[in-house]
């Protein structure tokens, strides 16, 4: 058979595979046809779900021709199969891998439509509603994750109605943006909405994607701290980007708010505001389960938006892109790192990444966004990323640096004209750079990049490099980078072979001969002596490995103690360096003469060294070697190397030592491996030679025998091996054959292929090694040598019987003789099975059949696949096998841990047909990767060939054999390696998978199930290094044949157990248990034991009984184990059928006679908590227990709850919790609640979970345990032990939380409440509470797991509870400890929400002692519990059934009274934190009561903002914080014909925010005027003076809104805010209720801000709030300064809406002409993260304004205020544009070129006295010393701005520095501080920097009286 045959097939002949009939071989059409009618545990859905999808997913990943019908019918059935299996998360979890391998390989010939509903249905189900049972850990992550990723591949082929269902179904998720449903509901969409209709054309005309789209961007804008939320918002809107081909979206006007959001996501720190936001929204942990693969990195979905958005709207992204590049430039320096590198580093990455994407698809396919990119527009593209590669490339971050060379690669082949010339100059002026030495390899990988583009366009780089060709810029990479080689600088040397590798692959043949008369492409274009070039490097080669060191190259460790010194390797063998390659293709090019000259150096090197820490790499050295000429390569150094190996041989065993010296060992072992590198592909060249190859390992082993030393007799084995390889394998032997020159041009780099079909068409197709008959005799003579005679020995020496020693464990001579025969003889075999596949397999196989390599394996459907001939006799595993097994009898007692790992090595090589093959393919790929990262020729640079027209239709028809279309091209000898790679995991699959589909193990054969019956008694050794490898070759063997796990439990449980085969007790030995325990951890075992009944039985009562092994490593185990069970346990195998449910039953009913029992006071703790969970794994919640099992278990978990033991009672409080609560009520459609404005939305399923037969037995079911419940309760009722039991029991949890810290609670109780909490979650998919509006403060002891047992409680028994719960709640509320209190504020809150508090079977307990001991409870509850008791009337509160607004309104009468006057402050505070958290619930509930009990709570706030306490006035502000988030924020319609109406809250809460903004002056002027002498105010102007500006700045803020198009405040308008600043006329108490109106005003911000909310609104009181807050910046009260600068600092995070930006701009120019120069600094400061942060929403009007503004205060009179101005200056001008930039320029360089004309007229005291009084000097063309300093901050920020370029303004604008530096001080300092900070940014490129400069402008500036240490 031809290897280039080896293709998937089947014996049926067909043109296409048909895999209808394989997936299901045991089902008939009709089976497949009617698989919906089907029932849940027919056995044709446990067929189904059984059916082993590993061969499967072998099918799909031969990439096969499969028909379109074929996948089509796979995909549908996949998915009925996924739909019909919704309780089985495994069997959902392994077709959901299917369907999406499948979809993604064939996405374009699968013809499917999925309904998206049933999806959504099915995943709402497992991951949001009450799970029936418990399932594990990890596999309901597993189950999100693939899941998930299977929505992504199905969205495709919804239906094109699909996107206006999804909107409709998840828009009323929206309508609260403070509850977690509005989090799902952007996962959900994100995750489901369809957006490649809008590209296919499919999107119907019902679709309004431009509404939605505005929609969607407001929905974004209105929570701008949540980044989850803006993950999900963006990704939806970058797929958008990619999808809308047409243009159907609108995104011109979408693009401002698009590149707002972009820019903020990169959080980059500006002015004084740092990058992060200090306040922020964490999304739910199920939202990051279910759509953390929606949450894409944000600089990814940015890059993408950019990208094809270029196009999209009138003037593209472009222009937007350049203003994003000025302001992220600077940040790429290398100097500016910081918490931003990686999210710039990944914006770089991927705005290369789909650049050059989008390149590529306009050129390959008829696909264009709104048209094709056009020169230009690629040009301008690629020049902004050039501004960031620049700074990034040679950045000291590892990854950005990459990120930039590999941007550099691919922009190369996009626009090399532009890229090019910089790697070209970049490599240069890093070959010249002494100080920066880590620039060259930044310099070297980019050019390694680059190469291919470089010889494909010369021409790029004609006129930039001095007159050099790209040829000649070749020639001197290649030789200047020769020091590069060196072992004391890694990553230069890996750079530096990556090079050489990129230059060898594109260049053909290396020779220095003419090429006449040569069939062999010549390389003519580089000028290189090559021979010259050839020697130097190998000496370099030669040295770097003389100085390798073990120790330092390696990673550490002793290599001369090492086994095998070929695992040290150095750097040069790690999986992405290129030194093999560009070895094996150096010497494939070379031409003959220079390839025996390099030969011959490399034979002088290894005669003339001995080096045993450079094996591995010289050995790369002799093996390409070899490969090129093998016939020279063996008579210069395999046959001179085997002669001295004999030679030496013989003299050893001649001198008769029985050991060896370290150098005898050392020698041996370099000649040992240096020559079996050069048998590497030798082929036919060891024919010949053969003799002495045979005398040599006979000669090896001899030596190994008699000295001992392993290390020879491995490489003896490996020569084996490597010699069988080498003859019976199929390989190429031409694999670095050059192919030609581009367009067959000599002048032109080879060419490049691009797939193995067109190698023939080119006429380089690949010649394979098929093995003579010559070499395959000598193989076979090497298997009867190395494996034959071995199995012939060892069968005479261990036939007849072992003992105790096994020959190896006696003592004397004799024992060690016949341990080192032992080894020799598994070393030779382990040598022999190096012919792998090629052996034939056991019975049943090929040889069976009397077939050859072609034979097709017993499965009617195969992979075929063949890695070579085969050898050997029939039957050679199966003697090999028996004497292995006689082997393992004689070794299993010995004392000889070496020869038993290598017993198992063989043994694994046995079993595991086709291992060795995948091992290879896997450890090879990955490097083949790496390779093609190097050398991949893209589309985009592909051109057709010279030969066809040029008016041919370039397109990617694949059905027409005359178009061309571009492809990516790769080096021959790189497709040649994948062709080979795909050969051999073809022959593991056909090796490993020979059974299909019957795959029993019983065809095996004996002595394969004898041997495995070997290894599985070795898992159990008394060694641990033994017991570590069975468990792998175990799971192979599992894998191989499925039925092999169920012939080993039971061996396995006895162990864990102890029991014999006769059921009785015995004393196992602890290697057994831990042996034990690990084989059962497999994943594969593991899985067996979950899906069948009675394997899960066993096991769980072997668990429970393997009590009596009382070591702690024995207990570790059995530990680890249960806890791996835990994880992947599923609830098949207990609900699989009536006998499943049986088994499950008996297991529960052993279980809790186990812990009834008298003995169960003496059981382990761990065995304890071990029951009790599996009682939980086995629960049935919401009813679904019989009444006798739920009687049962809730007297089980009451008695549990109360239980001492501290693991238990969380779990029997989570049992009792499953158990009440009631079972799923009949399906109806949601509608609103009655007693509730906020809407309803959740996640449901449409289908019913159960019939009203089911329903009635499951009411039966709760009620019986609620009967039981209550019985326990009565049992002892007058003395109220139980609930007193209880509450002492659960409240020691909590003091066990606070021994720990109460911060780190929930993360350091996994043992006890955590463990409950998780379980509860699992079993019930129990949400993160709270769901709605976060907290400031978290409450770290409040556990909703304990109220939710006294909830149900209550419900069940009202009168009884109420009574025992009186005396042990009094008493806890009275404690002063902290776990009474929490276990108190639990049970409060438990029993307010069970809603029972004010019916008739409470006997009036809340009026008559509920109420009363609460009242008095929060009062005295201090500060450090105040979270906890917030949280516990939160829970209380919350709920929408009837029942829960009676607990409203009673929490509400106890609180919302007004406290009496003479209330201290702290009880004003706790009260206002207790109304915030029942408000948080409560605040959208209609009922009336509620209703008006919050506008009286308005009024007294609005009474009470003046309150002198601090801490009162902070709760007060954040009170009316959550009241104004919640009534202020715009009900958005969830449907059509929904009205917006104001209610009577709203009206009140406007009128409070109206207050606010209407008094803010008046109280920002008391601020300002509290505690200041009437001397300071008249020495200012006097008072009314400075009233008279306020109330100007208050009417001129006014009237420049009003200007601006802004609106009036809520309730004031902007003139009734200046009438009322008026004078306080000295009432200093009204001075001090202003300070606190103001800081309450404050808190009141800082509030909304935390809240994440911020309406249109509360924006609009907040931008009229702006003025008074800048004038209160600086004040002499330090705490109220502290709260006025956190509040300004919370402002400069807040996206102001882009209608309300031109009032914030007039506020700031209101406040830049304020009077006190501190405000004048705060407005500077704030506008430096203001214009920044709104850069793309603001106007260009209102920029312009601003920066004017900022221009004028470069002169004003405070000397602070110039500064900042200067330096918020300098910011402005990166991303303002060039125009405003000249114009600063302009403006700065008159007033300084005035100053030089004016200055010599005028003294220096006149000078000094203008600066000092700001006056004018004499005359009216003489300047102030403020404006010539503002001149000169001018241009000192021009030269600011650009810290690291050197634009060609620049000069001049440095002279007009220089020029003032004779002027008076401040002027002086500012020259001089403008300079040195010119020369330390730029000192890196000094050279270049002043080659900017003229000789006249570098003369002038070293004249200018400057001195010496500025410039130099």
């Amino acid at each position: 058979m031809s290897v280039t045959d080896l293709k998937t097939s089947k014996r049926k002949e067909s043109s296409e595979t048909d895999l209808s009939a394989y997936y299901f071989p045991l089902l008939s059409g009709e089976d497949i046809d009617d698989l919906e009618t089907s029932t849940e545990n027919s056995p044709l859905k446990l067929v189904i779900q059984l059916w082993d999808r590993a061969i499967l997913s072998s099918f799909l990943s031969t990439k096969g021709d499969f028909s379109e019908a074929s996948t089509s019918k796979l995909a549908e059935v996949s998915m009925d199969i996924l739909l019909h299996s919704s309780n089985d998360r495994f069997a959902q979890i392994r077709w959901s891998c299917v369907l999406t391998a499948l979809l993604k390989r064939y996405r374009k010939t699968v013809r499917v439509t999925f309904s998206w509903k049933d999806i959504y249905q099915l995943m709402v189900k497992c991951h949001l509603q009450s799970a029936l049972g418990y399932e594990g850990a990890d596999l309901v992550s597993a189950h999100a994750v693939v899941f998930s990723r299977l929505v992504r591949r199905c969205r495709h082929f919804f239906s094109p109605e699909a996107a206006g269902e999804i909107w409709t179904e998840f828009r009323p998720a929206f309508a609260d943006l403070s509850s977690n449903a509005c989090l799902e509901g952007v996962g959900f969409l994100a995750l489901f909405m369809p957006t490649r209709p809008l590209m296919e054309g499919a999107a119907p005309a019902t679709h309004h994607w431009n509404t939605w789209v505005e929609e969607w961007m407001r929905l974004w804008q209105s929570l701008p701290h949540c980044e989850y939320w803006n993950a999900c918002w963006q990704g939806l809107f970058s797929r958008l980007s990619k999808h809308d081909v047409a243009g159907i979206v609108s995104w011109g006007n979408l693009l401002p708010a698009l590149m707002t959001q972009i820019l903020w996501g990169f959080e980059i720190p500006v002015g004084s505001a740092l990058g992060s936001s200090p306040v922020g929204r964490r999304a739910p942990r199920e939202c990051h389960l279910l759509f953390a693969g929606e949450c894409l990195p944000r600089m990814r979905s940015s890059a993408k938006i950019l990208v094809y958005s270029l196009t999209l709207a009138e003037g593209g992204s472009q222009q937007h892109l350049n203003t994003l590049t000025d302001y992220l430039e600077n940040y790429y320096h290398p100097s500016n790192g910081g918490m931003w590198t990686s999210s710039l580093t990944s914006f770089m990455r991927y705005l290369a990444k789909y650049f050059f994407k989008r390149s590529t698809t306009e050129k390959t396919a008829d696909v264009a966004w709104g048209g094709k990119l056009e020169a230009l527009q690629r040009k301008d593209f690629s020049m902004c990323l050039m501004r960031m590669i620049k700074g990034a490339q040679f950045s000291k971050n590892h990854h950005m640096s990459v990120a930039a060379a590999s941007a550099l690669g691919l922009l190369a082949y996009v626009e090399p004209e532009t890229v090019l010339p910089l790697v070209v100059q970049r490599f240069d002026e890093a070959l010249q750079t002494c100080t920066a030495t880590h620039q060259l390899v930044a310099a070297v990988d980019a050019l390694a990049l680059s190469m291919r583009a470089l010889l494909l366009h010369p021409e790029a780089v004609a006129g930039s490099t001095g007159g050099m060709s790209s040829a000649e810029v070749v020639v001197q990479a290649l030789v200047a980078t020769l020091p590069g080689i060196d072992a004391n600088d890694p990553p230069k040397t890996m750079v530096t072979l990556k090079l050489y590798n990129s230059v060898l692959s594109s260049i053909g043949e290396i020779s220095d001969e003419a090429a006449e008369g040569k069939s062999a492409v010549v390389s003519t274009y580089l000028p290189i002596v090559w021979i010259e070039w050839v020697n130097e490097l190998l000496q370099r080669l030669f040295l770097l490995f003389s100085n390798l060191d073990p120790a330092a190259c390696r990673g550490g460790g002793d290599s001369a103690s090492s086994a095998n010194n070929d695992m040290d390797v150095s750097f040069l063998m790690y999986g992405c360096s290129a030194y093999r390659p560009c070895m094996e293709l150096l010497f494939a090019r070379m031409s003959p003469a220079i390839c025996s000259h390099a030969i011959r150096q490399l034979a002088k090197f290894i005669f003339s060294s001995t080096l045993s820490g450079a094996v591995s790499e010289v050995c790369v050295l002799v093996s390409a070697a070899a490969w090129a000429d093998p016939a020279f390569t063996m008579t210069t150094i395999i046959v001179p190397i085997a002669e001295k190996i004999l030679a030496e041989a013989a003299a050893i065993q001649s001198s008769g030592s029985r050991s060896l010296s370290t150098n005898q060992e050392a020698t041996m072992k370099w000649m040992i491996c240096t020559m079996t590198a050069g048998l590497h592909y030798t082929g036919e060249a060891l024919v010949p030679h053969k003799d002495l190859l045979h005398r040599t390992l006979e000669a090896c082993f001899a030596l190994a025998r008699q000295s001992g030393c392993l290390g020879i007799g491995e490489g003896a084995s490996q020569m084996v091996s490597v010699l069988l390889g080498a003859l019976v394998a199929y390989y190429p032997v031409d694999q670095y054959r050059a192919v030609g020159a581009v367009d067959g041009c000599p002048g032109k780099p080879e060419e490049w292929v691009c797939d193995p079909a067109s190698l023939e068409a080119q006429g380089a197709a690949i010649a394979w090694h098929m093995p003579s008959p010559q070499e395959v005799v000598f193989a076979e003579e090497l298997l009867e040598a190395h494996m034959e005679r071995p199995i012939r020995e060892i069968q005479q020496e261990c036939g007849g019987g072992t003992g105790e020693d096994g020959g190896t464990g006696g003592s004397g001579r004799g024992g060690k003789e016949r341990k080192e025969q032992a080894r020799v003889w598994l070393l030779q075999m382990e040598g022999a099975l190096g012919a792998r596949s090629s052996i034939r397999d056991f019975a049943g196989g090929p040889a069976a059949e009397g077939g050859d390599a072609a034979s097709t394996p017993r499965g009617e459907y195969a992979l075929v696949g063949q890695a070579g001939v085969l050898v050997g006799a029939a039957g050679l595993r199966e003697r090999a096998a028996h004497a292995l097994h006689l082997l393992v009898a004689q070794q299993v007692h010995s004392a000889d841990a070496e020869s038993l790992l290598l017993l198992m090595h063989v043994i694994d090589d046995l079993l595991s047909c086709g291992r060795r093959e995948y091992t290879d393919w896997q450890q090879s790929y990955q490097a083949w990767r790496s390779d093609a990262a190097l050398l991949t020729q893209p589309k985009v640079s592909m051109e057709p060939p010279a030969g066809l027209s040029d008016a041919m239709e370039i397109s990617g028809a694949a059905d027409s054999e005359s178009e061309w279309r571009p492809r990516t091209a790769r080096p021959r000898w790189l497709v040649v390696e994948r062709a080979f790679l795909t050969m051999l995991w073809r022959a593991s699959q056909a090796a490993y998978f020979r059974d299909i589909p019957r795959r029993d193990a019983k065809e095996a054969g004996e002595a394969y199930l004898t041997l495995f019956q070997d290894v599985l008694m070795l898992s159990q050794h008394k060694y641990k290094a033994v017991r570590q490898v069975a468990p792998p070759v175990l799971s192979r063997c599992f894998k191989r044949y499925p039925q092999l796990p169920a012939t080993v439990l039971p061996p396995l449980l006895r162990a864990l157990n102890g029991q014999s085969e006769t059921g009785k007790q015995h004393d196992d030995s602890e290697e057994a248990v831990l042996g034990a325990c690990t084989v059962l951890s497999g994943r594969v075992m593991c899985r067996h034991t979950m899906r069948v009944t009675e394997a899960l039985k066993a096991l769980l009562l072997a668990l429970l009984g393997s009590a009596h092994h009382n070591t702690i490593k024995a207990q570790g185990a059995i530990v680890d184990l249960f806890t791996v069970i835990s994880r992947r346990f599923s609830r098949m195998a207990a609900e699989r059928s009536d006998e499943a449910s049986a088994a499950v039953a008996a297991t529960r009913k052993v279980i809790m006679e186990m812990l009834a029992a008298p003995a169960s006071t003496s059981m382990h703790w761990r065995y304890t908590l071990m029951a009790n969970i599996l009682l939980l794994f086995f629960l049935r919640p919401r009813g679904r227990e019989s009444p006798e099992d739920a009687t049962a278990l809730a007297t089980h978990a009451l008695q549990q709850a109360q239980a001492p033991l501290a693991s238990v009672r969380p779990l029997g409080c989570t049992m009792l919790a499953l158990l009440l609560k009631a079972p799923f009520k009949p399906l109806t459609t949601p509608t609103p609640s009655a007693s509730s404005s906020r809407p309803t939305w959740r996640p449901r399923v449409l289908f019913a979970e159960a019939t009203e037969e089911e329903l009635a037995n499951r009411s039966s079911s709760t009620e019986a345990a609620l009967s039981a419940a209550r019985a326990v309760l009565l049992q002892q009722g007058a003395g109220g032990e139980v609930l007193k039991e209880m509450m002492s029991m659960l409240a020691l949890d909590h003091s066990q939380v606070g021994a720990s810290g109460a911060g780190s609670a929930r993360g350091s109780m996994g043992g006890t409440l955590g463990l409950g909490s998780r379980m509860l979650k699992l079993i019930c998919n129990a949400r993160e509470w709270p769901r709605g509006r976060q907290v400031a403060t978290e409450a770290a002891q409040f556990w909703p797991l304990h109220v939710k047992i006294f909830k149900q409680l209550a419900r069940a028994a009202p009168a009884e509870v109420m009574v025992q719960l009186r005396a042990p709640l009094e008493a806890a509320c009275r404690s002063e400890e902290r776990p009474q209190q929490c276990i108190a504020a639990e049970v409060f809150a438990g029993v307010l929400r069970s809603g029972v508090v004010e019916t008739e079977e409470a006997g009036g307990a809340w009026e008559v002692w509920m109420a009363p001991l609460l009242t008095r409870t929060l009062a005295d509850v201090p500060a450090e519990l105040l979270a906890e008791w917030s949280a516990a009337l939160r829970y209380a509160v919350s709920g929408s059934r009837e029942v829960h607004q009676r607990t409203r309104r009673a929490l509400l009468r106890a609180l919302a009274a007004p406290p009496p006057p003479s209330a201290p402050s702290g009880v004003l505070a706790k009260r206002m934190i207790y109304l915030s958290a029942v408000l948080v619930e409560t605040v959208h509930c209609d009922d009336p009561p509620l209703v008006a009990a919050q506008i009286d709570l308005l009024r007294e706030l609005q009474e009470t903002r003046a309150h002198a306490s601090q801490q009162v006035r902070e709760q007060l502000g954040a009170l009316a914080a959550l009241l104004c988030a919640a009534h202020l924020q715009p009900r958005r319609r969830v449907a059509d014909g929904d009205a917006q109406t104001t209610s009577s809250v709203q009206a009140a809460v406007q009128e409070f925010v109206g207050s606010m903004v209407g008094s803010a002056m008046q109280d920002a002027q008391a601020v300002l005027d509290k505690g200041r002498p009437q001397e300071s105010a008249r020495h200012s102007g006097g008072e009314g003076e400075m009233h008279a500006s306020a109330v100007k700045l208050a009417a001129d803020t006014a009237e420049a809104g009003r200007g601006a198009g802004g609106e009036a405040a809520p309730c004031a308008t902007a003139e009734a805010t200046a009438m009322e600043v008026t004078p306080a006329a000295g009432n200093r108490e009204a001075e001090a209720q202003g300070v606190a109106r103001m800081e309450t005003t404050m808190y009141w911000i800082m509030g909304m801000v935390k809240s994440g909310e911020v309406y249109p609104a509360v924006m609009e009181a907040i931008v009229d709030l702006l003025v008074p807050l800048l004038r209160v910046q600086e004040v002499p009260d330090r705490d109220f300064g502290m709260v006025s600068k956190r509040t300004l600092a919370y402002l400069k995070y807040l996206p102001f809406p882009a209608h309300l930006l031109p009032k914030v701009v007039a506020a700031l120019k209101a406040g830049a002409r304020d009077p006190l120069w501190h405000t004048r600094i705060a407005v500077l400061t704030f506008s430096q993260a203001f214009i920044f942060r709104h850069a793309f929403s603001l106007q260009s009007g209102h920029a312009e304004d601003l920066r004017e503004v900022v221009f004028s205060l470069l002169s004003d009179v405070q000397l602070e205020v110039r500064e900042m101005a200067a330096a918020t200056l300098a910011g402005m001008l990166r991303g303002a544009g060039a125009g405003f930039a000249e114009q600063v320029r302009r403006r700065s360089l008159e007033v300084v070129n005035a100053m030089a004309g004016a200055g010599r007229a005028r003294s220096s005291k006149k000078a000094r006295q203008g600066g000092g009084g700001g006056q004018g000097l004499e005359g009216d063309a003489m300047l102030t010393l403020t404006q010539q300093h503002g001149g000169v901050l001018g241009l000192s920020a021009c030269v600011m701005s650009v810290p690291y370029e050197v634009p060609e303004w620049l000069p001049e604008v440095l002279i007009g520095v220089a020029k003032a530096s004779s002027k008076p001080q401040p002027i002086r300092d500012t020259v001089t501080k403008t300079l040195a900070e010119f020369k330390k940014t730029h000192q890196d490129t000094w050279a270049q920097t002043r080659e900017a400069f003229t000789e006249e402008q570098w003369d002038a500036l070293t004249d200018l009286s400057l001195s010496p240490s500025y410039i130099v």
